[in-house]
């Protein structure tokens, strides 16, 4: 099964044991962790957000800033035609989530969202334009969700390790022939 489908599946899950209707990630490490890729300007730019939306029976929906959308498309596990871009000078990506959650069902269901992260002033627009729904804090759903590494984790985690390990050896070779 590819990572994707993993982590898919593993949202899902938590779905069902937080008994939410829809997950809604933004912050720069679960969107790294939910699409697979690192959005460099994310963290940089905090006004260029990234959501990304799963529920039961549809999703993952990922809304990206326009300039962003190519590395999420070449380096990302997301299909392309889940990835919604937009133009961070003309459009709200937090009222583009709004819309996809109202195409999903969502206007009087629970969600959850990364409350820690998410800015006041988004959570007036949702307040406004989803009157009815729940929102639901999830911060401790992502705490659950990467507790436990899963094996394309472990492998990321090691491959890294064994390149530390090579510059250190090298570095010090180089130290040591001076």
């Amino acid at each position: 099964m590819d990572n994707m489908k993993v982590i898919t599946e593993l949202q899902r899950t938590m779905l069902k044991e937080y008994n939410l209707d829809a997950l809604v990630t933004m912050t720069p490490e679960n969107i790294t962790y939910v699409t697979g890729v690192q959005i460099p300007t994310q963290i940089t730019v905090r006004s260029r957000e990234v959501i990304h939306i799963v529920t039961m029976e549809r999703g993952p929906e990922v809304i990206i800033v326009n300039i962003e959308e190519p590395l999420i498309k070449m380096e990302g596990w997301m299909p392309k035609e889940s990835i919604t871009s937009y133009n961070e000078f003309t459009q709200s990506p937090i009222l583009l989530a709004i819309e996809k959650l109202k195409e999903l069902g969502m206007e009087n269901k629970r969600i959850g969202m990364e409350l820690s992260y998410l800015p006041v002033t988004d959570m007036e627009k949702i307040k406004k334009e989803l009157p009815h729904a729940q929102i639901v804090n999830a911060d401790a759903v992502y705490e659950e969700m990467r507790l436990v590494k899963m094996q394309f984790e472990i492998d990321r985690i090691t491959e890294f390790g064994a390149d530390i390990e090579d510059v250190i050896y090298t570095a010090f070779d180089t130290v040591m022939s001076w």
